[in-house]
């Protein structure tokens, strides 16, 4: 039996309750996959900072 299946099959008769966490563990597996989430929300909001020529200059003797 896969993996999958046993994981569907060991949440059948969890509490609702029971069941959220187990979805919230996995939306957070799969955000840690994709970079994060807060960090990609941070590079988005921040990029209008960060992506100037003053910004390139201050960091070009580093």
């Amino acid at each position: 039996m896969k993996t999958r299946d046993v994981l569907l099959r060991e949440t059948d008769d969890l509490p609702e309750e029971k069941v959220r966490e187990v979805l919230d563990f996995v939306l957070f597996l799969k955000s840690q996959g994709e970079g994060g989430f807060l960090e990609k929300a941070a590079e988005t909001s921040l990029s209008k900072l960060w992506d100037t020529s003053e910004e390139d200059e201050a960091w070009s003797n580093l």
